[in-house]
């Protein structure tokens, strides 16, 4: 008999069906027994309590399937409910205080049991762990439930309106026959959840956990207003934070960049596979070095910034969405008349966009793939074009934060060692793609 034989026999035996119900009870019961440890000293269901109950789910359901004796299922089914009512009636007219949540758990591990019963083994242990997990949450739940304003829940809700509302009846228009109105307005769906995405985690995590988390966290949002703020802090910090150390967030800065477009790349062409494959390539030896250099940088230091640095000060700023959707709605337009009228100039303009935005540089080039116009060996040379020109910016922000003269060198000397790897990780593809 081989092994795989074996195994299946000992799952098919009833004294196994029956520990793994205890099993999966017990874990639900054991984060009801911390809960009864810490928050009160009432007798409620611990450990042995729903161990028991999923037993008695996976026993009943035995006793019905196996031994065919009926309504065993049922029977043991309202025993449980029965036991909770009267459970939660003593709570309410003898303690004065009610422990719904853990009725709910009790019913929740008599069905584990049957899980378990009917051989579902996998599930009830997948499921045990959730439920746990879930209940385990209780506090964080609170605190962050507690601590939301109500401009965080606006927000929030604005953005699943115009996700789930507006966006279904934007009719499917292609400006200029090309740029399709549906994907643009999904992206800018896309940039206001990443606003409130940003706001969100530097609101819980704070800036003060780390320089290079802060210009990370910001250029998810604008990496150009991102360059500037970090060398105004390196500015007035400049007793604490070194040269080296703010080159090293700038460097992240570039890095978030980059992530970001092919993020970007990844929600806009989705349907188009193969050119999110291609840039993925091509920027990933960029990815790959960055993250071992930001690695090594950031065992080395480890130093706080002081004050309260905000880059993002409400969940979802409107302005800054509009002006950004005009950028991009502009760059995107012109890209798409050169690419339509002189195709000669498209690199250029492309280069050149990127100076502003990257972003609008992507939608554009993903409408002309979309109404094939250009090819996609095209289309990834136009995004690296615009890339590039995304990098090299942060040297021109870097002076024009205030950056010395020695920050600027060290920034220059990155930026150029980034372009190189890009191209030369582009020529590469390309070669491949021509063979």
């Amino acid at each position: 008999m081989e092994i795989s034989d074996i195994w299946a026999s000992i799952f098919e035996t009833i004294q196994f069906k029956l520990i793994v119900a205890f099993i999966v009870g017990s874990i639900i019961g054991l984060e009801r027994q911390f809960t009864k440890t810490r928050e009160t000293e009432s007798d409620i269901p611990g450990v042995r309590t729903f161990g028991l109950i999923s037993l008695l789910g996976a026993a009943a359901t035995i006793i019905e399937f196996e031994f065919g004796i009926p309504y065993v299922i049922i029977v043991s089914f309202l025993a449980v409910l029965l036991w909770t009512m009267l459970f939660l009636l003593y709570d309410i007219f003898v303690r004065k205080e009610i422990y719904e949540t853990t009725a709910i758990a009790v019913f929740l591990a008599y069905m584990l049991g049957i899980f378990v019963g009917i051989g579902m083994f996998y599930w009830a242990i997948i499921l045990s762990v959730f439920i746990t997990a879930i209940l385990s949450s209780k506090h964080v739940v609170k605190g962050i439930l507690a601590s939301l304003e109500y401009k965080e829940i606006t927000s929030a809700l604005t953005i699943g309106l115009l996700a789930l509302v507006i966006l279904p009846i934007i009719p499917p228009v292609r400006i200029l026959g090309i740029l399709d109105l549906q994907l643009y307005f999904i992206f800018l769906i896309f940039i206001l959840m990443i606003q409130f995405s940003g706001y969100m985690i530097i609101k819980y995590l704070g800036m003060r956990k780390g320089f290079v988390m802060f210009a990370s966290i910001g250029a998810l949002v604008h990496s150009e207003a991102t360059t500037v703020e970090v060398t105004r802090i390196y500015n007035k910090f400049k007793s604490k934070i070194s040269v080296a150390f703010t080159t090293t967030a700038i460097i992240a800065i570039i890095m978030t960049l980059i992530l970001r477009t092919l993020l970007y790349l990844i929600v806009l062409a989705f349907m188009m596979p193969t050119i999110i494959y291609l840039y993925a390539i091509v920027v990933a030896p960029s990815i790959m070095i960055g993250t071992i250099y930001l690695f090594f940088r950031l065992r080395r230091y480890n130093i706080p910034t002081e004050g309260k640095i905000e880059i993002i000060k409400n969940p979802l700023s409107y302005r800054e969405a509009t002006k950004f959707s005009l950028i991009l709605f502009i760059v995107s337009i012109a890209l798409i008349l050169i690419e339509t009228l002189s195709p000669q100039y498209s690199l250029l303009v492309a280069f050149a966009s990127g100076f502003y935005s990257v972003s609008g540089v992507e939608l554009a080039v993903i409408s002309l793939l979309l109404a094939e116009k250009i090819s996609t060996e095209t289309g990834l040379l136009l995004l690296i074009a615009a890339l590039t020109a995304g990098i090299i910016n942060k040297v021109i922000y870097v002076k024009y934060g205030g950056g010395d003269r020695n920050l600027i060198i060290r920034v220059l000397i990155h930026i150029i060692s980034f372009v190189v790897v890009l191209f030369a990780s582009y020529l590469i593809t390309l070669n491949f793609l021509t063979i």
